[in-house]
């Protein structure tokens, strides 16, 4: 993921989500952002208890976001929260999942078609 599009901890402070939506695998909040796009992936131990499928549900992700959102301008600041199925889904369902949701919130109009 390019640097620029990472959410630091200071930015999670700073960011009051204004609005939620909830997928099967995961729960994406959506805040306004002054500079561009950017977007994170929460992962707690309540998915599971071993940092080796926690880091996997995150590289997954990221994989799923560097793809779905090259294109994406808009400032908006998109956190991805992962639920406990997160951890057993598989590559394809975590793809539909995130993308049932980007559609949902009505991000996949704002890309660019080039």
């Amino acid at each position: 993921m390019n640097t620029g599009h990472r959410l630091s901890s200071a930015d999670f402070r700073a960011l009051r989500p204004t609005r939620r939506l909830q997928g099967s695998l995961f729960a994406l909040s959506i805040a306004p952002r002054e500079k561009g796009p950017a977007w994170a992936t929460v992962v707690s131990k309540k998915v599971s208890k071993k940092a080796v499928a926690r880091n996997l549900v995150k590289r997954r992700c990221r994989s799923i976001l560097a793809t779905e959102l090259k294109k994406f301008r808009e400032p908006r600041a998109l956190i991805f929260t992962a639920k406990r199925g997160a951890a057993e889904a598989s590559f394809s369902e975590t793809k539909k999942d995130i993308e049932t949701l980007l559609e949902r919130a009505g991000l996949r109009g704002t890309m660019l078609d080039t």
